[in-house]
C-alpha cells in the first residue's frame, strides 16, 4: 500500500464524521495534522474549519517520519502551514507544535509538546455529558502523548 492510498482511508473518517454531523449540534474538535507532509492534509483541513457543525478549537501540526518523502523539520513546517491556512481564511484557531520525532525514537516514552498538553487541557475541560474530538490526519505522536 503507498503512502497517498494509505492518506485517502485516513480522509475517509474525515468524510464520514462530516456526513454524519449534519442538523446536529455543534461538535468541539481538535484537529492533528502533519500538514508539510503531502497537499491533501490542507484540502481535509480547509474542508473540517469551514464546516459548520464543527467548532474547531485547535490546530496542531504533528511530524511525519524521516523519509525521502518528508521534508527536514516536518512538524515545524506543518506548523507554519497551518498558520499560513489560518490566515488565509482568517480565523483565530489556536495553533500548537507537537513532537518532533516519532514516539518510538524516544524510547516509547510520551513526547511533550505544546500540542499534546492542548490536547490533555481540553480533554480535562470538557463539561460532563459532552464529547472532545480530536481528528487524526497524520501521525499519531500528539494524541498517543497526550493519552
Amino acid at each position: 500500500m503507498t503512502v497517498s492510498s494509505l492518506k485517502s482511508y485516513l480522509f475517509l473518517p474525515l468524510l464520514l464524521l462530516t456526513l454524519f454531523s449534519f442538523g446536529q449540534e455543534t461538535r468541539k474538535i481538535i484537529l492533528d495534522a502533519d500538514t508539510g507532509n503531502e497537499v491533501d492534509d490542507l484540502y481535509a483541513i480547509v474542508r473540517a474549519l469551514i464546516e459548520p457543525s464543527w467548532e474547531i478549537t485547535a490546530l496542531n501540526a504533528t511530524q511525519w517520519q524521516p523519509s525521502h518523502w518528508s521534508v527536514d523539520q516536518s512538524m515545524e513546517e506543518s506548523h507554519r502551514l497551518n498558520q499560513v491556512l489560518l490566515g488565509y481564511l482568517n480565523m483565530d484557531v489556536k495553533t500548537r507544535r507537537g513532537g518532533v520525532d516519532r514516539m518510538y525514537d524516544w524510547g516509547d516514552k510520551a513526547q511533550h509538546s505544546a500540542a499534546a498538553y492542548e490536547i490533555i487541557r481540553q480533554a480535562h475541560d470538557v463539561p460532563e455529558g459532552e464529547k472532545l474530538t480530536v481528528v487524526a490526519l497524520g501521525a499519531l505522536t500528539n494524541v498517543a502523548s497526550a493519552v
